[in-house]
């Protein structure tokens, strides 16, 4: 069935457990996660590329899935997975009236809006006129998948936290080997953290990791898991 992240997150963190978001590029990944899921009994994120198939896919799921594509600067695209059925999205936080007219359409629909921020100086007045649901933050400014480490802006995270305490945050540009960071990461109370990874065995293993973390939601797409666990 396909719900809002609002669902998820609220349920994970009363029960203090963690939800993984997974990435699907086609049919046969979003397959694969859904199986590895229903293996672990757990609700999850399902990020696609906005295509209709994966509609029918989620709403069949035994387990609640919150369907989710990141739309960035396409707003037409953006709105046409909203009236698709997708019940979450992602829009760049470069103009306000922009993202305003987002959250009023997903409003209306029951949909669940998140906007990237790659300066987060201004972001409480930005979300406290746009009525977002979610605050998403490039952290890594130098991506692990060319230097082999990552390193997190906690101050970045911890600004967010304390202007929008309330506000789910997910963490972007988090890559290559995570190590001590990771577990950082997991222990700061965010809402999600995008990595990389689809296949079913692997879903299991970060559902599992998850649950022993207070956080809320991880976004993972392809390659680059097995360097998590």
């Amino acid at each position: 069935m396909i719900v809002r992240p609002h669902q998820i997150f609220h349920d994970a963190l009363s029960a203090d457990y963690a939800v993984g978001a997974f990435f699907a590029s086609d049919v046969k990944d979003a397959r694969s996660i859904l199986r590895g899921a229903k293996a672990c009994h757990s609700p999850i994120i399902l990020q696609t590329g906005g295509e209709s198939e994966f509609v029918e896919i989620a709403e069949s799921s035994s387990v609640p899935v919150a369907l989710h594509v990141d739309g960035g600067d396409d707003i037409s695209k953006i709105k046409e997975c909203i009236s698709r059925g997708y019940s979450s999205v992602s829009v760049s936080g470069n103009h306000e009236d922009v993202v305003a007219d987002v959250v009023r359409f997903a409003n209306e629909r029951g949909a669940f809006v998140e906007v990237l921020f790659d300066d987060v100086r201004d972001v409480r007045r930005f979300m406290k006129r746009v009525g977002a649901h979610a605050v998403g933050v490039c952290v890594d400014l130098i991506p692990g998948a060319f230097t082999g480490q990552s390193h997190v802006r906690f101050d970045s995270i911890m600004s967010v936290q304390g202007a929008l305490p309330s506000l789910p945050i997910v963490l972007r540009g988090f890559s290559g080997t995570f190590g001590k960071q990771f577990s950082d990461v997991l222990a700061s109370h965010v809402s999600a953290v995008v990595i990389d990874e689809s296949k079913s065995h692997a879903v299991e293993e970060t559902l599992r990791l998850l649950g022993t973390n207070r956080m809320a939601g991880v976004y993972v797409g392809l390659p680059s898991l097995q360097k998590v666990i």
